[in-house]
């Protein structure tokens, strides 16, 4: 989490506003650990939170089916901390990307073209015709 905070930060002027939804369920450690790092990093980058909405929302993963996440308000305070340029992410970084021994793996999600561009493939979706209105 805290290289989507690192890049972020980088594309923000000397009075910006930042959010950062993330896991948030007290019951799953993992997710109390990466709260924490985040909020450290973030003070690291001259951010403080200026608001944090506990348990907002749920979203469904794979591993984790019900988990809670929380919306982070940040606010820059210390101007003189801004990147002045992206670094790459460093072999250990991209090796645990996504927690303990989780590599970031690909680079790009790129759109592949299609004779159908802007519209969903066919097979994804079914139409089905509006049924006839009755007459009394």
């Amino acid at each position: 989490m805290t290289a989507f905070l690192e890049r972020g930060s980088e594309a923000t002027n000397a009075k910006s506003l930042g959010i950062v939804v993330i896991g948030d369920d007290p019951d799953l450690e993992w997710t109390q650990l990466v709260l924490r790092d985040t909020q450290v990093r973030a003070l690291e980058l001259g951010y403080v939170v200026s608001e944090l909405m506990p348990q907002l929302h749920m979203y469904h993963l794979d591993d984790a089916p019900d988990l809670r996440s929380c919306s982070l308000l940040f606010r820059r305070i210390e101007p003189g901390l801004m990147a002045k340029s992206s670094e790459r992410l460093s072999s250990e970084r991209r090796a645990n990307f996504y927690g303990k021994l989780s590599p970031l793996r690909y680079q790009y999600v790129r759109d592949v073209s299609t004779l159908n561009r802007g519209n969903a493939p066919d097979h994804l979706y079914q139409l089905e015709l509006v049924p006839e209105a009755k007459h009394e």
